[in-house]
């Protein structure tokens, strides 16, 4: 027999893997995204409601251009908010001509909507191509959580004061739901003609 010990294998020892606890670029751009949207969601309605309307709008425009600091292709993007505050704004203007629906304050012209009411749509569209990209090519899906989400987001605006259903909270909601019903599946066709996804990321992001 040979002098020299006999012992267990050797195994090689390995860094402990890393990869589950790092984010990948396109999931903290959504959650970047989503953060801007609902620091703009809150000053925008907060603001309507304790009687700060410009105050409101001018932070959600602010945040609105944060996000466009951020992405690749600054003019495609401006040009689905814009879209997207156009169609916001006729439709609410819609449901406050018939008097489904009313804001505490910012009113410019009676039977209008309100500014903040305004830049909460163009804030809603710098979701579409980012933290909403899974909506991408899926325009049934888009109305199907338009109609729940719609309501879900104006009724959490009249527990906070910012508006009112005249018309009663029932009637008021399936306005807007039908708004939203028609809106999302627009929207989200035209922001998945640009192919930016769920795989999208903003500048910077590593």
């Amino acid at each position: 027999m040979d002098g020299f010990a006999v012992g267990p294998p050797c195994r090689e020892r390995r860094a402990p893997s890393r990869s589950g606890a790092v984010m990948s670029p396109s999931l903290k751009t959504a959650l970047l995204n989503l953060t801007l949207y609902q620091l703009g969601w809150w000053g925008c309605v907060l603001g309507g409601a304790q009687g700060y309307p410009l105050s409101g709008a001018g932070l959600g425009l602010v945040l609105a251009g944060m996000h466009l600091a951020l992405v690749p292709r600054p003019a495609t993007e401006v040009r689905l908010m814009l879209l997207a505050g156009v169609m916001g704004g006729v439709g609410d203007t819609l449901l406050t001509s018939a008097g489904l629906l009313s804001f505490t304050s910012g009113v410019l012209w009676p039977g209008f909507t309100t500014p903040w009411m305004l830049v909460l749509w163009i804030q809603f569209a710098s979701l579409l191509r980012w933290s909403l990209g899974w909506l991408s090519g899926r325009p049934v899906l888009a109305a199907a959580l338009g109609c729940a989400g719609g309501p879900a987001a104006y009724l959490a605006g009249e527990a906070l004061g910012a508006i009112a259903f005249p018309a009663g909270t029932v009637v008021g909601l399936a306005g807007v739901s039908l708004l939203w019903l028609m809106a999302m599946p627009v929207l989200s066709i035209i922001a998945s003609a640009s192919g930016v996804g769920r795989s999208a990321a903003y500048r910077g992001m590593r």
